[in-house]
Formats: C-alpha cells, structure tokens, sequence
C-alpha cells in the first residue's frame, strides 16, 4: 500500500490526536514507572498498548488491525523519506513530533529525534545492563500490560 504526501501527513495527524488521548497517556506513564525507564522493556510493553488506539486508524488507511498492519503503514510513511531534501526534512520532523506524542518523558530515552541523530546509529545495550546501571525497574511482564488493557477497556465501556 502506497500514500502520497497528503495523506501521509493526514495519517500523521490522526495518529498523534490518537496517541493523545488522556487514557493513553495514562498507562503509558504507569509503564514507564513499571519499566524503571528501561527502553526496551517500555518499548515492548509500549507496541501492546498502542495497537489499541492504532486499530481504528489502520482499519480506516486499509491496513490490517495487526502488527503486520502496523510494520506495512510505516512502510508507508517511509516512502516519503525518500523524497526531496526539504520534503523528507520536514516530513521527519512530522513524524518525530507523532513519536515524541506516543513516548512522552521516554521520547529521547527511546527515539532521538532525527536531527539530533543525524547518520549517527542508534546502538543498543542489553536490557539486564540498561536496569542494573539504572538501577531501576521492576519486573513486568505481559500479563501486567493486558491488565492494564483490560481496565482500559471497562472504563472505556
């Protein structure tokens, strides 16, 4: 699936108006806690809980309600980081701003912005060495991310 440029940015919007909403950032907050700011642990954990405000957009762009659906419409936006110089700069930063939405406080532990990146690559440190240097962090596991869910859900009823 394909987007031009227009409907990239519309897509864009939609998912940072999602990424907003007050009981999002709620459990994305209570996450972080959880994690102890563990970029990985958060960001596992993280993918779960976006999905459900994601699912709406993916069904309405016609991608599917899956993480395939979500792998396939990054693919989609990333077309337009191949377009010209100024294009591709101001598209990124577009995009940047939606991830700084969905991460919050754990935007630059997770995502530097591109500008700040530049060519640079991103290295990554294992998840057992992130939480002792910290020294931060309790278990989470699964099974917390879904109760989480399942109270947002109730409430959402």
């Amino acid at each position: 699936k394909t987007l031009d440029l227009e409907s990239a940015y519309k897509l864009l919007k939609e998912l940072k108006e999602a990424y907003s909403g007050d009981a999002l950032q709620k459990m994305l907050v209570t996450l972080m806690t959880k994690s102890g700011r563990d970029k990985f642990r958060f960001l596992a954990h993280c993918q779960r809980l976006s999905m459900e405000v994601q699912k709406s957009i993916l069904r309405k762009w016609g991608f599917k309600q899956t993480s395939k659906g979500v792998i396939e419409m990054n693919a989609a936006l990333s077309d337009h980081l191949s377009s010209s110089s100024s294009t591709r700069s101001q598209f990124q930063g577009e995009w940047d701003d939606v991830r700084r939405t969905l991460y919050g406080n754990m935007y630059h532990d997770c995502w530097l912005p591109s500008y700040e990146r530049g060519d640079e690559q991103v290295g990554n440190l294992p998840e057992d060495a992130v939480r002792k240097a910290r020294g931060l962090g309790e278990q989470l596991d699964w099974e917390q991310t879904g109760k989480m869910l399942e109270e947002w859900r109730s409430k959402a009823q």
